[in-house]
């Protein structure tokens, strides 16, 4: 696009064809962009007709009909006489590239969860481990009609629920747990 100093875009085209999203030729910033971006646009415009550097904005919002998109855009002066400068410009819808974007952020968050879930159901099923082997074996030893016998099953009952929901856990941080089982060797 070309940009006279009123603001008003003169026409659009790509090295291609003509601009895919005609409505963004003959507007100005204040009819696409929210306000806080046109003062900016109008700032780093002003910028450009003085120093006669180029500007690379990422990813700026541009509101129209399609609803808010994303462009990355690309402006420089371009002199057109003594006294007049517009601004040329090159803008590349990045709307998809930001929302995949956000979504591998997303995943990779939910990746780190998982890892430091599964770390800390692995830490909590050993000493679980523990809780219960020990239970296990103060039941043997404690007689059955010992009145700490029921304090002993309370514990070890609720040990054992944890071990399932750490199960769980472990089974969502994509880790399985190996549950040994007693069998036969063969010599």
């Amino acid at each position: 696009f070309f940009q006279a100093e009123d603001g008003i875009r003169d026409h659009c085209v790509t090295g291609v064809q003509t601009c895919a999203l005609p409505i963004l030729v003959h507007k100005s910033d204040a009819e696409l962009c929210s306000p806080e971006t046109t003062k900016s646009n109008a700032e780093i415009e002003a910028q450009l007709r003085q120093t006669g550097e180029v500007s690379n904005r990422i990813r700026e919002a541009i509101h129209h009909s399609l609803g808010a998109r994303l462009y990355n855009i690309l402006k420089f002066p371009i002199p057109v006489g003594q006294e007049r400068t517009f601004i040329g410009g090159l803008a590349l819808d990045v709307t998809e590239k930001r929302q995949l974007e956000m979504q591998f952020l997303q995943a990779q968050k939910m990746e780190s969860v998982g890892r430091l879930a599964g770390g800390v159901a692995h830490d909590f099923n050993n000493l679980l481990t523990a809780i219960i082997g020990y239970c296990e074996m103060l039941e043997e030893e404690i007689p059955p009609e010992d009145p700490k016998q029921h304090p002993l099953e309370q514990i070890l009952k609720a040990a054992n629920r944890a071990s399932e929901m750490t199960k769980k856990l472990l089974t969502f941080a994509r880790k399985q747990i190996v549950e040994p089982k007693i069998g036969r060797a063969h010599v």
